[in-house]
């Protein structure tokens, strides 16, 4: 009765383990996903402070020192940057939501 109660034992975790879990993938059942993305963008400031406030000042580099931009100047060696240069524009929070 115990030989038969342990052979009973194991076909049941073969069959969970082995049939369900591996063969049919069990553990692996999906769901639809569900959530909220927030984002949004800030632009750079003097000690990172909140640009809401009135003693917050811009800390933007300048343009010609950008070497994706246009108006890099090409005397100032930044050989690490590879790819196509763009126009850039500075945009301030009262002018991006016009882009």
């Amino acid at each position: 009765l115990g030989c038969l109660r342990y052979c009973l034992v194991l076909a049941i975790f073969l069959y969970v383990a082995v049939f369900e879990m591996w063969a049919m993938g069990g553990y692996l059942q999906s769901e639809t996903i569900v959530g909220v993305i927030r984002f949004s963008l800030q632009q750079p400031t003097v000690d990172n402070c909140d640009p809401s406030k009135a003693q917050c000042f811009n800390a933007f580099s300048p343009l010609n020192t950008l070497p994706y931009c246009e108006q890099y100047e090409r005397k100032i060696s930044n050989a690490s940057y590879k790819g196509k240069s763009y126009p850039c524009e500075i945009y301030e929070a009262t002018n991006a939501q016009i882009v």
